[in-house]
């Protein structure tokens, strides 16, 4: 309680003050001659005492609040410290008084700043569901708490029995990475409920992901409430029977190898024996499956009982890199084999903590001539080549700003050095050169896309030379790729230069290693060492393991806010340096431990024939998982084969090529495209215009062309005036996907209007235009009073990407199915591409449910004249015929179908297929809306056809 905790501080402050007012002089000489302090003691607190004996008297003169500076100097625990031998420390009523100033003040002070604490995350919480409510966003772990809170509410059980229903059986994977909120809504749901059933599948032993919100205290709580004995795995597909037998030796020899012995006990493992059919052998010999290194304290590496991190960290990364240098020596002579093939580096895994023990080992191996791969969960976008390639960027948006085409003149990738760069101020030719290069990427980005621009640029820079040719080169390049790789993906949502590098600099300020797609990918595809840290080797498996450093610790340092579980439940506390301090501090030390062993446990548990690691009188090694395994008085050689440490210096020397050249091998197989990714762009393109649309945009009308319509009178209506081309097709496109269209009316309409206006380079005198524009589009009548201002954001699905596989579709069969579907009296062009074989990708604009129906819109934005009749029924005949527009939709149309057929049990084409809109939004909205339902038969036939079979 702060309140009753500040009464007691400002009771002892003034009984300090009083004490000091009458007694003052009396201590001050107390303390300047007390024969038990030592010389040193008063030389060195005399200058505080100084600064205490005025703060006192201002603290007198003044009623401070505070406390004087230095007053705990009058505590009897300060004054203890510093004695001679044999001393008595001086005794006056004043000290005691400042040792409960003392304690006061600290509880009050703890409990002051858990206060602001508290009411900071509670407001930061209320602005952040602000910021979301006002955006419109909702994150994955809002869906998890709403589910709780809708659980725990009065309808709690009426939606837990609707979820029973649907899911009678909940089965959960790597259950022991849980959390306690996901955990109380599956047992909100099941638990308890007989005819239901909830397996929660994992292996607390691996529970190694605390810092990711996992808890192991939920698993035990888990089961501890399931009842009964849990069903168990108890045997080994992956180690060698010896490797098996010595780690649940290691593990069953500890009292409580896991800490919670309880909970999480060790039940030893039978092997299957597979891999002892193909076994390790090292000069006919298989070594032995679990080594440890064993090192002694000498003169060389120490002098104190322990060996320092000096010593320890690059000597044991030298041993490593020579044992592995070693073996692959052997294996290239055929005395190092598995299964009777040569031992490879890829057989081979280095497992480390952190990206520190990573760089150690990976330049260990480098100087011994191993090449490796380091395999983290860094993220790409941490890289220095997501800086460079973020600046490069920026120059080729804006080539006319000096200083950012200088500085991505000066990134690594252009690699130009200060003193050319500085030359440029002298050489206007030469800066105009450089000026128009990137004037001429510029136009390259706007008129074809982001990773055209960017590969012309690579190779007239000689970026890609440049880097391999670097230090580690390789490296470089992979994550540059990775990048390009990105951002073009990323282009279809943020077309135009600005969005993506926006983007980019989003994904720069929020780099996310755990995701996937962000995580560094290998360098190369080589035979090559890997580096892994023990969280991502979990799953994995390796034919040998090497642990160089396994007999580290993390102490816990007693600092900031404190998390332990304590309690039955094993409910999460924080402290922030409450009296329990040193209760917290010995539960969250073995919580730590807990974990440490558990990260133990995988890493020795990765190897199918052998695993090394070393150990001796490192320094904090006793704090270790293992020292807690081993403890004291274990006797290794019962446990491990002991091993030397290996010496330094082995090099790996690779076997050179016969005849002292490298000869490419030669091609002799088939390197057919016939199988390719495809859309309705590739097919309705002339056969000279073929090409792979693996990276297919959603249609927005690029490089539509107008169609010749009949001549009419002109009219004064805005849309027809409205500028025409790419940014206008992108923009119109962009509006209406992201509008919510009850809503869209207003400043909030303006607004975006305003900003899309702005983006795509088009004059902002358009703003009150467009938006009318587009008032008037979402109010025209389809059909029975059917408007798309009526259709609520939950009933619409904006730009469906689909994929659906193609096996041999010809362009004659294709023609064919149009003719019939047109009718007579319809010429246009025929359709000529080769067959393919792959698969057919598309993006559908628009689809909307209305009264129990499903209805396709795609936007148009072409020009067909200044006058009303061009937008009528003939004038939309021939641009639909001149563009293959009816062959977009039943593509659109068959990709529906499929999609509804999945999802509708009772899914019938008569009752729930709508039809299509084409919306040309420039005769909008006297005309412009093309209407057609496909009959069943023609879609049926075309989706046979795309399956192979006749239409």
């Amino acid at each position: 309680d702060i309140g009753v905790l500040e009464v007691a501080r400002r009771e002892a402050f003034e009984t300090l003050g009083a004490i000091w007012r009458e007694q003052g002089a009396e201590v001050r000489e107390l303390l300047d001659n007390a024969p038990g302090l030592t010389r040193n003691a008063k030389s060195y607190r005399q200058d505080r005492l100084d600064t205490l004996y005025a703060g006192l008297e201002g603290y007198l003169t003044h009623a401070g609040a505070e406390p004087p500076p230095n007053f705990e100097l009058l505590t009897p625990g300060l004054l203890g410290t510093s004695l001679k031998k044999n001393g008595t420390a001086p005794e006056h009523p004043l000290f005691e008084v400042a040792a409960r100033l003392a304690n006061t003040h600290h509880e009050f002070e703890a409990a002051r700043h858990a206060h602001f604490l508290g009411e900071a995350a509670d407001a930061i919480a209320a602005s952040l569901e602000r910021a979301k409510g006002a955006g419109r966003t909702i994150f994955f772990d809002d869906l998890l708490r709403k589910l709780d809170h809708a659980l725990a509410g009065d309808g709690g059980e009426r939606l837990a029995a609707r979820v029973r229903g649907l899911y009678p059986v909940a089965m959960i994977d790597e259950f022991q990475d849980t959390d306690p909120l996901q955990y109380r809504i599956f047992s909100r749901i099941y638990r308890g409920r007989e005819e239901c059933g909830l397996f929660m599948i994992g292996d607390p032993k691996q529970a190694i992901y605390s810092f990711r919100g996992a808890d192991i205290f939920t698993y035990m709580r888990a089961r501890n409430d399931s009842g009964g004995a849990p069903y168990t795995l108890d045997t080994n597909w992956r180690s060698r029977r010896r490797l098996v037998e010595a780690v649940n030796a290691l593990f069953e020899q500890a009292e409580a190898p896991f800490i919670y012995d309880e909970s999480i006990p060790f039940h030893p493992v039978k092997a299957a024996g597979h891999a002892d059919e193909t076994p390790l052998l090292i000069d006919g010999e298989e070594p032995a499956p679990l080594a440890c290194w064993a090192v002694e304290v000498d003169e060389e590496n120490g002098h104190h009982g322990s060996i320092p991190g000096t010593w320890s960290g690059p000597r044991i990364a030298a041993a490593c890199a020579a044992e592995i240098a070693h073996l692959l020596n052997l294996a290239q002579a055929g005395r190092a084999t598995i299964g009777g093939r040569a031992l490879a580096a890829h057989d081979i895994a280095v497992l480390v903590r952190n990206r520190h023990e990573a760089a150690r080992v990976r330049e260990a191996l480098a100087d011994a001539g191993v090449s490796s791969v380091t395999i983290s969960r860094d993220s790409v976008f941490h890289t220095e080549e997501a800086r460079d390639l973020s600046h490069l960027l920026r120059a080729v948006a804006e080539p006319g700003e000096a200083t950012a085409l200088r500085t991505a003149l000066a990134t690594r990738l252009l690699g130009w050095e200060a003193a050319t760069i500085h030359a440029l101020n002298h050489d206007e030719a030469a800066w105009e050169a450089r000026v128009e290069a990137f004037q001429r990427y510029q136009r390259l980005w706007h008129s074809h896309g982001f990773m055209p621009m960017l590969i012309a640029l690579l190779k007239e820079e000689g970026v890609s030379a440049r880097l391999l040719a670097g230090e580690d080169g390789e490296r470089r390049m992979t994550n540059l790729l990775q990048l390009a790789e990105l951002a073009q993906l990323a282009e279809r949502r943020h077309p135009g230069a600005e969005r993506l590098l926006r983007w980019l600099s989003d994904r720069r300020a929020d780099a996310n290693g755990e995701s996937e797609e962000q995580q560094l990918r290998m360098e190369s595809d080589d035979d090559l060492v890997q580096i892994v840290t023990i969280h991502k080797s979990k799953g994995l498996e390796y034919s040998l393991v090497f642990l160089p450093y396994i007999w580290a610790s993390r102490p816990l340092r007693d600092e900031g806010i404190l998390g332990y579980h304590d309690g039955e439940d094993g409910a999460l506390h924080l402290d922030l340096g409450s009296s329990q301090r040193d209760r917290a501090l010995e539960l969250a030390g073995r919580e730590r431990l807990a974990e440490e062993l558990r990260l133990l446990y995988v890493a020795l548990t990765r190897a199918r024939y052998r695993c090394c690691f070393s150990w001796g009188p490192f320094r904090g090694a006793e704090h270790s998982a293992l020292g807690w395994l081993l403890g004291g008085e274990c006797e290794l050689e019962r446990l491990f084969a002991i091993e030397p440490l290996p010496e330094p210096g082995v090099r790996f020397t690779p076997r050179q090529v016969a005849g002292g050249g490298v000869e490419a091998r030669r091609f002799s197989g088939d390197a057919s495209q016939r199988w390719r990714i495809t859309s309705f762009t590739a097919l309705s393109l002339s056969h000279d215009h073929q090409r792979d649309y693996r990276t297919e945009l959603p249609d927005h009308d690029l490089g539509v062309m107008p169609v010749e319509a009949e001549e009419g009178v002109p009219v004064d209506h805005p849309p027809f005036r409205f500028p025409r081309g790419a940014h206008a097709g992108l923009l119109l496109h962009q509006l209406f996907e992201n509008i919510d269209f009850p809503y869209a009316r207003g400043a909030a309409l303006g607004g975006v209007v305003e900003q899309g206006l702005r983006q795509y380079g088009i004059d902002a005198q358009w703003r009150d235009e467009v938006c009318e524009w587009i008032g008037a589009v979402l109010d025209t009548p389809l059909e029975d009073g059917l408007r798309l201002r009526d259709i609520p954001a939950a009933q619409r699905l904006v730009e469906m990407e689909f994929h659906f596989p193609l096996d041999g579709l010809g362009a004659a069969q294709l023609n064919a199915l149009l003719a019939a579907h047109r009718g007579e009296g319809r010429a246009t062009p025929m359709l000529d591409f080769d067959t393919v074989r792959g698969m057919l990708k598309g993006f559908v604009d628009l689809i909307f449910e209305h009264r129990g129906r499903f209805y396709i819109v795609d936007y148009k934005s072409n020009h067909l004249g200044d006058h009303f009749e061009a937008y009528q029924r003939e004038g939309l005949a021939a641009a639909i015929d001149a563009h293959h527009y009816d062959l977009q939709y039943l593509i659109y149309s068959v990709a529906l179908h499929r999609y509804l057929r999945q999802r509708m049990p009772d899914y019938d084409y008569q009752r729930h297929f709508g039809g299509v809109y084409y919306l040309f939004l420039r005769g909008m909205p006297v005309s412009g809306i093309h209407y057609d339902r496909p009959p069943r038969a023609t879609i049926d036939a075309l989706d046979r056809l795309f399956g192979g079979g006749e239409a």
